[in-house]
């Protein structure tokens, strides 16, 4: 079976033997890191909030972001060279942006069990300053699904706007208020901003959970059909300088 994916999804299996890794360690690291802060803010200034949702509605977001930057980056050109076609690098691109931001939001969602535990050992409530789609922190499912839609969107926006600048600088510059637009509702759905020029209004702006999720649905249609239309044009060889 794991021949049969490698010959059918060469290209995916590449990208997401780099980045699964990649994110799980960066996980180990968040998950300690977020730790040590609750149990120092708990010693210095009594029980606090979740540790892990504050710094999960914000960091998580810039790492799948990064790596939709650089599946373009990194894998594009090189996949080109070796003779892969433009749709097939684009389909299963994108094949790994819902597979790794699943597999992100899967140990984002481990994090908010594990500060539970730790809560439950300390005798502090795990209570949320913020809220979007899930209301408690022990809502998982919710909890999953909402930042699988987040980082979703975030992950397709970084393919996007790297899409443009591989294009050109222009084409850079022109992507990125669209992928401003894509990310848009994942401030809504985890209820927490930390956007400049943003605010925290559309954070609290109240939508139905059809609304948000609708909006996202089209906005990530749309954010794959543009990317789309930039690889169609990507030259398949090097272009002599």
């Amino acid at each position: 079976m794991t021949t049969r994916i490698a010959k059918r999804w060469p290209t995916l299996r590449v990208m997401l033997a780099a980045h699964l890794p990649f994110v799980a360690v960066l996980w180990v690291l968040f998950t300690v890191v977020v730790l040590i802060i609750a149990g120092v803010v708990g010693v210095t200034n009594g029980m606090p909030d979740s540790v892990v949702h504050d710094a999960a509605t914000q960091v998580p977001r810039w790492l799948l972001f990064g790596l939709g930057l650089d599946l373009v980056n990194t894998y594009l050109r090189l996949q080109l060279a070796h003779g892969r076609t433009r749709r097939e690098f684009f389909g299963q691109a994108v094949t790994h942006t819902v597979l790794v931001s699943g597999f992100a939001a899967l140990l984002v969602t481990l994090c908010y069990l594990v500060e539970r535990a730790l809560y439950a050992i300390l005798d502090w409530p795990q209570t949320l300053d913020r809220t979007g789609l899930f209301t408690a922190a022990d809502q998982y499912p919710v909890i999953f699904g909402t930042y699988w839609l987040t980082l979703l969107l975030w992950t397709v926006a970084g393919v996007l706007i790297g899409l443009g600048f591989f294009r050109s600088a222009g084409h850079g510059l022109l992507t990125i208020p669209l992928g401003l637009v894509v990310v848009l509702p994942s401030l809504v759905v985890v209820g927490n901003s930390g956007m400049p020029f943003i605010g925290d209004d559309l954070a609290v702006v109240g939508l139905s959970n059809a609304t948000v999720l609708g909006v996202s649905c089209g906005l990530f249609v749309l954010a794959v059909g543009l990317a789309w239309a930039m690889v169609r044009h990507v030259p398949m060889k090097p272009q002599a300088v």
